[in-house]
């Protein structure tokens, strides 16, 4: 049976702009095979399964283009041949960046899967014109401004200029000048907005206010680089179409100082984007304010929050994340102390988890050894919070004890408020890296703990770096992420950089390496 290949359009950078469809084919593949322009940290999911990176996008075309078919015939060869796994073909998933049909060979790929006898799908994406539109504010079509819009390419060949308000070009940062110089002699007037967008909708997002005259004269900026030019090319000015200036008038809004006739929206941003003659370009870069004459956009605004746990769910609140784990969970270097707990679970009367590891660890072990949850029957069990309580939930056990504060210091309180713990048998399954707090509190207080190590956090070989200029706070969850992060970037950190810790242990971690370190802010 030949391979199957899902061609997945990844989209313009930041990862969760993958399709709910191509998260699904990327899970169902046995085999990755991405581009350089894709996020890294869309690999992070792919770990266990062999990924392959098709290079630099310096690289000859041809080259790469030749690099792909073999993998891929390689792949269909192994399915035909029963090396695949069941003996069947493997599932390819071929993340390209942005949409595989836009700028992306995808037609010659096609061509070559059809050609090769291998089934495959066409998993669409955003495209960069598109990402780059929505994280930078750039409206590309509006209402008696803009009602067309012609996506272009700067990177080779002839420049096209078409008749459309406005254009779009991709990978223009080599051939800027000579593109603003072709729109140029098409007919466009020199004080046309332009926006160069680098790195869009990723944390080191910049974009660049410009003139059409301005932009001919500009240095070649680093791609990856969208330029954006006509009407869609001018930020958004403080005045609002006349419908929303009614209803913020009538209601007394804060933005009703704002408000101004609609047939001045076009003259205002000429004059905020910097439009007119002579005028310097500017630019906004992460969530550093702009002009004071142009409201910041949504993504400048944001707070841009890196986390380095292996979770980023539970801090959805605190701004846009970054989520570039730093560290992994592996099995124990010895089995034998969790496998003799296992095997005697029925006589502990309680077990406390201290993270959701915990649970799969304990849990996997217990069936995989022949037992079932029937042997927790006697115990109650504690949560250090509630993703260690959904944890268990979803294993069809309830938490008798969860944590208020998902902190050890919480969980010792949560278990102590039920009272003394004498004579009890407390089970603690736990991170390698894990100290004696918590065990020590619970001896104290009676109880006779046999604390094993169900995991470890290791260290990731090769963590994705980030612009740390980027960024207005990191989030250590744990004591061994910021050991791995102070190794990834050293002990000096930008002073404007706000380090949150979960929990005393890991803001005691983070003081100790970097001299500072604050709890996380509360949900308002």
């Amino acid at each position: 049976m030949a391979a199957f290949v899902s061609l997945i359009g990844a989209g313009p950078g930041d990862p969760e702009l993958i399709t709910v469809r191509g998260q699904r084919a990327l899970a169902a593949a046995d085999v990755v095979i991405h581009d350089d322009l894709v996020d890294r940290r869309l690999l992070i999911s792919c770990a266990g399964r062999p990924v392959h990176g098709l290079g630099d996008r310096r690289a000859p075309p041809l080259e790469r283009q030749r690099l792909l078919y073999n993998l891929l015939a390689e792949l269909a060869l192994a399915g035909r041949r029963g090396a695949a796994p069941k003996g069947g073909g493997p599932r390819v998933a071929h993340r390209k960046g942005g949409d595989p049909l836009l700028y992306g060979r995808g037609a010659e790929e096609i061509q070559f899967l059809r050609a090769a006898g291998i089934r495959y799908e066409i998993v669409p994406g955003i495209t960069a014109a598109a990402g780059a539109a929505a994280y930078a504010e750039l409206p590309l079509t509006r209402r008696r401004r803009a009602s067309s819009v012609a996506l272009c390419t700067g990177h080779t060949g002839q420049v096209a200029v078409p008749e459309a308000d406005t254009l779009v070009y991709y990978m223009a940062a080599a051939r800027l000048g000579e593109v603003a110089r072709q729109v140029l002699a098409r007919g466009r007037a020199p004080d046309t907005p332009v926006a160069l967008v680098r790195n869009a909708s990723r944390p080191e997002q910049s974009v660049t206010a410009l003139t059409l005259a301005e932009a001919a004269r500009q240095p070649s900026p680093d791609p990856p680089l969208v330029a954006v030019i006509g009407p869609g090319g001018a930020p958004l000015a403080g005045t609002l179409d006349a419908a929303a200036a009614e209803v913020i008038a009538a209601h007394r809004l804060p933005g009703a100082a704002q408000v101004g006739p609609e047939e001045d929206v076009a003259a205002v941003a000429a004059q905020t984007a910097g439009t007119r003659s002579g005028a310097e370009p500017r630019e906004s870069a992460g969530a550093r304010p702009g002009p004071a004459s142009v409201p910041r956009t949504w993504f400048e605004a944001a707070r841009k929050v890196l986390v380095t746990g292996t979770g980023a769910e539970p801090y959805r609140y605190l701004g846009e994340l970054v989520h570039t784990p730093l560290i992994e969970i592996a099995a124990p270097e010895d089995w034998r102390p969790l496998d003799a707990a296992v095997d005697t679970l029925a006589a502990y009367s309680l077990v406390v988890f201290t993270s959701r590891f915990a649970v799969a660890a304990l849990l996997e072990r217990l069936f995989a050894r022949g037992g079932d949850a029937r042997r927790l029957a006697q115990a109650r069990l504690a949560a250090i919070g509630r993703a260690t309580a959904h944890a268990l939930g979803g294993r069809g056990l309830a938490a008798d004890i969860v944590a208020a504060s998902e902190h050890t210091d919480g969980l010792l309180d949560a278990v102590l408020r039920t009272g003394r713990l004498d004579r009890e048998r407390v089970l603690l399954p736990r991170s390698a890296r894990a100290g004696d707090k918590l065990p020590d509190a619970l001896r104290a207080a009676g109880a006779e703990v046999t604390a094993v190590t169900a995991y470890r956090n290791l260290a990731v070989a090769d963590p994705v770096r980030v612009d740390l200029a980027s960024l207005d706070a990191v989030l250590f969850t744990s004591p061994s992420t910021v050991a791995a992060f102070r190794g990834l970037y050293g002990e000096l950190v930008p002073p404007a950089l706000a380090l949150w810790c979960r929990g005393p242990r890991t803001r005691r971690a983070a003081r100790a390496a970097f001299g500072r370190g604050d709890s996380l802010p509360p949900k308002s």
